[in-house]
């Protein structure tokens, strides 16, 4: 704001994914620090340490989302960090759900490993990267095979919707755009924000699904 949105040595304009990222990871930090440490309402060991997992699982769910979009990569080396201590803290910390948190770990590699493998069988070219398979085992290590399952049904439904949104766009004016399903598409961005959501609503939702169950 006080270089005006312009570097302050050459005068280029600043993109705006800089102020987007930080105020979001602000914005996330607040949200998981009023869940943890003002919730607790203390600042003993566990609602801290419990803070620093839900900001280190936020980052990296932000981090990796516009990556994929720049890229079309998501970094494994980062996914397994923070894979292990999603499974640690649940070890480690009161009220965790280690057994839970494995199965939510193994169940979302072996989803999208899965999915990848019949696509390719049956259509001869890679469908989805091996970096979403990565990034689901990471949510579900975190949010146990809840939040897993949710992640995936989300970001199914979502990406679904702006893939509509960008055929619509193809139709309307087709000068210089290719199809949006001869495009490629990251998946991590939306896995990432349906991760988010869980975090957000997630007692919310599985009430939700409770009461549909017993419906």
């Amino acid at each position: 704001l006080l270089l005006l949105g312009r570097c302050r040595t050459c005068g280029v304009a600043i993109s705006w994914k800089y102020p987007l990222v930080e105020l979001s990871m602000a914005l996330l930090s607040a949200a998981a620090f009023r869940a943890t440490v003002l919730y607790a309402g203390t600042f003993e060991v566990v609602p801290v340490a419990s803070y620093l997992v839900s900001f280190v699982f936020c980052w990296a769910l932000l981090v990796i989302a516009f990556i994929d979009l720049a890229t079309q990569l998501i970094p494994t080396m980062l996914t397994g960090v923070v894979t292990a201590i999603g499974l640690a803290s649940h070890v480690f910390l009161p009220g965790g759900h280690p057994r839970d948190a494995a199965i939510g770990a193994v169940l979302g590699y072996v989803i999208v490993w899965g999915t990848s493998g019949i696509y390719k069988h049956i259509r001869g070219d890679v469908g989805i990267g091996m970096g979403d398979a990565h990034l689901l085992a990471m949510i579900g290590a975190m949010l146990c095979w809840q939040g897993a399952l949710f992640s995936l049904t989300a970001a199914a439904i979502q990406s679904v919707l702006v893939q509509g949104v960008l055929a619509v766009a193809y139709f309307v004016s087709k000068e210089g755009l290719l199809p949006p399903w001869k495009r490629p598409f990251p998946l991590g961005p939306f896995l990432s924000i349906g991760a988010l959501e869980f975090v957000v609503f997630g007692d919310e939702i599985w009430t939700f699904y409770r009461s549909l169950f017993w419906l």
